[in-house]
């Protein structure tokens, strides 16, 4: 298992400047001054970098958005100057010009790799205006000669169109247009069962349109027929009137209209 000895230090203040965030390294990245020894010569630093890298926030505008805050990365050379960079750092606290105080937090970067330089530099970089094959390209932009035109053969163009039309091709080319003849004919089949079976379902509607009219026409005529003897019946079963009715003394009357003559033909015999 390899040591992890690159860092990532967050929470930095958004508008914190790079130049002042290295200056809170310098006890543990700058060399030691030794004011006790004679030649005054400064004493090696307590911690050595291999890497460093830092990335500016961004300070929003908008108060209703949060501001994105600074972060860098740190690589060191030990393990053990990794543990005393962190328990030392970690007290340290930055304020801003409003008068927030915010407090970093060290913590093992995801990523341990970093990118090395490259082992050897390129001799043609920065040489491009001295190439030939530049200079040549141009100066054929300052000054473009014109092609000119080239005869053409009809002969060839035939021979090339006769080479396109090969066996193969013809073949591949009756295929498609009998796949295509094919979904052609299915389709037209297709439209016409549809046209079919709609033409029946439209018989199939008309004729059970139809039907129930004939059904009320005979359940009306049956109707005027069964009403026709009950009228009949009612005629039979109606009682007599009291104009209709024959009295006893209207019969008497009636006799008595009819032996009237007779009557009065005996009384005028008598009186003779």
């Amino acid at each position: 298992m390899t040591e992890r000895t690159k860092l990532v230090v967050r929470h930095l203040p958004a508008g914190l400047p790079e130049e002042i965030f290295w200056k809170t390294l310098s006890p543990w990245i700058d060399p030691i001054s030794n004011p006790d020894s004679e030649d005054k010569a400064s004493l090696p630093p307590r911690c050595s970098l291999k890497f460093k890298y830092y990335v500016a926030g961004k300070v929003r505008k908008n108060k209703n958005k949060v501001d994105i805050p600074s972060r860098a990365y740190i690589q060191f050379a030990t393990p053990d100057q990794v543990v005393e960079f962190h328990q030392g750092y970690a007290r340290q606290a930055f304020r801003d010009s409003n008068g927030n105080i915010t407090y970093p937090k060290v913590e093992f970067a995801p990523h341990q790799k970093t990118a090395g330089q490259p082992k050897k530099t390129d001799p043609r970089i920065g040489t491009i205006e001295s190439d030939s094959d530049y200079i040549a390209f141009l100066k054929s932009l300052e000054n473009p000669n014109p092609k000119p035109d080239l005869p053409v053969d009809s002969e060839k163009l035939n021979e090339d169109e006769d080479l396109k039309s090969t066996p193969l091709l013809e073949h591949l080319r009756n295929a498609r247009k009998a796949a295509q003849e094919a979904s052609i004919a299915a389709k037209k089949q297709q439209q016409q069962q549809r046209q079919a079976s709609s033409s029946q379902f439209s018989k199939k509607s008309s004729k059970a349109i139809v039907q129930p009219q004939i059904m009320k026409r005979d359940l009306s005529l049956s109707s005027s027929n069964e009403q026709k003897p009950e009228r009949d019946c009612s005629q039979a079963n109606k009682k007599p009137s009291s104009n209709d009715q024959v009295t006893p003394s209207s019969k008497k009357v009636s006799n008595n209209s009819k032996s009237s003559p007779t009557k009065q033909s005996t009384s005028h015999q008598s009186n003779t």
